[in-house]
């Protein structure tokens, strides 16, 4: 549903993604969302109708694993926080029913590193 990169078709459906489920998420208290098809990763803010607030859920795309990756450039929007092209996986931890803890690792030549994280607490 968000994403930055260039890519103008896909850019379009994501608009339209937004238009029919971003309300249901707000509805079902949705705090995280995690999506595919770009192979690349990108973490946003907690967002709603393109605006940064507290309560949205964190979209997360994580596309690294394996196929050869999207190497065109990203928009500079203000409600993406992180992203990179680049070789990886995620991780979800749940430390208790309050806290939950999302890595994204990145991994090259040089072993494996966590490059973003970001910690959801209610």
């Amino acid at each position: 549903m968000y994403t930055s990169q260039q890519i103008i078709g896909d850019y379009m459906i994501s608009i339209g993604m937004r238009h029919y489920f971003e309300d249901l998420l707000l509805q079902y208290k949705v705090d995280m969302a995690f999506w595919a098809h770009y192979h690349s990763y990108e973490r946003t803010c907690q967002v709603n109708n393109t605006i940064c607030q507290k309560g949205a859920p964190i979209h997360i795309v994580v596309g690294t694993a394996g196929k050869e990756l999207d190497t065109e450039p990203h928009w500079k929007f203000s409600w993406s926080e992180f992203y990179m092209n680049a070789y990886g996986y995620g991780r979800v931890t749940v430390h208790d029913r309050h806290s939950l803890l999302w890595e994204w690792i990145k991994v090259d030549e040089e072993g494996a590193r966590l490059v973003d994280s970001v910690l959801l607490e209610k």
